[in-house]
């Protein structure tokens, strides 16, 4: 290990394009906004990643960057504080790098988090979201990226635009450029952990999937995997794609028109077609053929993890994130809304929501909603993690319980990413952290942290904090409960839990 009294006061490294100059920061050097890929704009929008253009001299990386063109406020932004401090833009290909030891001959293992939401909003440069804690904790080196989302970064028009999923080749690029650039920052690039949440954990099933993209780490994290998010087949894409450029007023628009607009177009043509399709994905990864040739998530049953280490889990309310602030849903009991939605009614989606859900007349229809998406994700790690076990290959599986401040919240999806990050000062006025002592929600943090660090460095998420972890296995189905205490649990067929007699 490199003494940190002997380096320069300002930690310096050295990437493929040029040096950066970091800072300091409780013995940890961080890097922010280092380009992994030349600005999409221009003639790039709408086109693959391409290599940034080199600097000379020491680029300073002290400042965050932009983060990917959004919506400024989400419904997400009550419970998950966004923060994007470095503003919004299309000049967002950057990453940001946390390292206890800038040295090459460190060969520190390499943590790599891809964010969720929904491929429509979010920023690895969030605060919430800072790799410092990781780092500090584990001496690990700890990387956050950015990528395209929404239109910008899924649109598919293959008449038009000759290649897709530049979201997706942006991820790409990126786990590309910590192969060739992360022992610079001490980092070993042949011990690379990618994990991420929600569409980050679809984003790294889709990079799995993808053509070489297996081989750019070794340990997988995911965590809500969604399976209600879509897989898109290249069909179901370019009618969306057709959707937007309606609401966008160019149906006919050809490529050199949509890269000449302003971004600002954007994001009101998808508020537009998200009033004309209330549910479901907007923008997703889409199967074109060249970039992805296989589904996804079908991929991972098939064993497109085989040669990683993997550990997935949910939260044990992951539905109610989707129904906070709903008060339409809240106010109106299952039998109240079957009233308004049976027979005669055009909404028949509706009452085949309700076909789905085993909650009493009298419930509120926010629980109603909340079940059926939240067994989505709770279905998506039970399917895997029974492939898994089938195939021969081990899998940790873990259920995040803790109850939050807010009962309307309680476990809910996102629940586990304070103490994932063990950043719980970035969340302060979240109604995301426990109701609980200062002190237990640091505990939490430190065990739940320490798991992922413990899984990063070998494989094995088990950790002298934490009862014995086994590996998930079809006749045990274990799971661990991530809750004050810590307990192993029986994860069932359904996606459900319940505590194993003796624990």
């Amino acid at each position: 290990m490199v003494n940190k009294q002997a380096l320069p006061q300002r930690p310096l490294a050295d990437t493929a394009a040029g040096r950066v100059k970091g800072t300091w920061e409780n013995g940890v050097a961080t890097f922010l906004a280092i380009p992994y890929a030349a600005p999409p704009v221009g003639d790039l929008r709408f086109a693959a990643p391409r290599p940034p253009e080199p600097w000379a001299g020491a680029r300073p990386a002290d400042t965050p960057g932009q983060a990917p063109v959004q919506e400024n406020a989400s419904r997400a932004d009550a419970i998950l504080p966004k923060q994007l401090l470095g503003g919004i833009g299309e000049d967002a290909l950057t990453l940001n790098v946390w390292t206890p030891s800038p040295d090459r001959d460190s060969k520190l293992p390499v943590m790599v988090w891809i964010h969720g939401g929904g491929y429509q909003i979010g920023a690895g440069s969030a605060p919430v979201y800072s790799g410092h804690t990781m780092s500090r904790r584990g001496d690990v080196v700890t990387v956050t990226m950015n990528y395209r989302l929404g239109s910008l970064g899924y649109l598919y028009l293959p008449q038009e635009i000759p290649e897709a999923n530049f979201g997706l080749q942006d991820q790409l690029a990126a786990l590309r450029w910590v192969r060739e650039n992360i022992q610079s920052f001490g980092g070993d690039p042949d011990n690379v952990t990618v994990f991420g949440q929600s569409a980050g954990a679809h984003s790294i099933a889709s990079v799995a999937a993808a053509d070489g993209g297996a081989d750019l780490f070794r340990r997988a994290i995911l965590q809500s995997l969604p399976v209600l998010l879509a897989d898109f087949t290249a069909e179901v894409a370019l009618e969306r794609s057709k959707l937007f450029l309606d609401c966008l007023g160019m149906p006919g628009a050809g490529l050199a028109e949509l890269r000449a607009l302003p971004a600002q177009e954007f994001l009101r043509a998808q508020r537009a077609m998200a009033q004309r399709e209330p549910v479901g994905q907007l923008f997703a990864p889409v199967i074109d053929g060249q970039i992805l040739r296989r589904e996804p998530v079908a991929a991972m049953r098939a064993g497109s993890f085989d040669h990683a280490q993997v550990m997935v889990g949910f939260t044990r309310d992951e539905g109610l994130f989707f129904v906070h602030g709903r008060d339409d849903l809240w106010n109106v009991t299952r039998q109240q809304f079957a009233d308004q939605t049976g027979p005669g009614t055009p909404s028949k989606a509706g009452t085949d929501l309700l076909d789905l859900s085993d909650r009493p007349d009298g419930a509120p229809m926010a629980l109603v909603v909340a079940d059926v998406v939240g067994s989505q994700f709770g279905t998506g790690v039970s399917r895997f993690a029974e492939a898994r076990a089938l195939a021969g290959q081990p899998v940790n599986v873990f259920e995040f319980r803790r109850q939050a401040g807010d009962e309307q919240i309680g476990a809910c999806h996102c629940a586990e990413l304070p103490y994932v990050f063990n950043n719980l000062a970035q969340f302060d006025g979240s109604p995301l952290l426990a109701d609980a002592t200062e002190q237990q929600n640091v505990d939490l943090a430190n065990a739940v942290q320490d798991s992922w660090l413990a899984f990063a460095k070998t494989g094995d998420p088990s950790h002298p904090g934490l009862p014995d972890w086994p590996a998930f296995e079809l006749d045990g189905r274990a799971v661990l409960g991530l809750d004050f205490p810590v307990e192993l649990r029986m994860l069932q067929p359904t996606g459900e839990s319940t505590p194993k007699e003796g624990n």
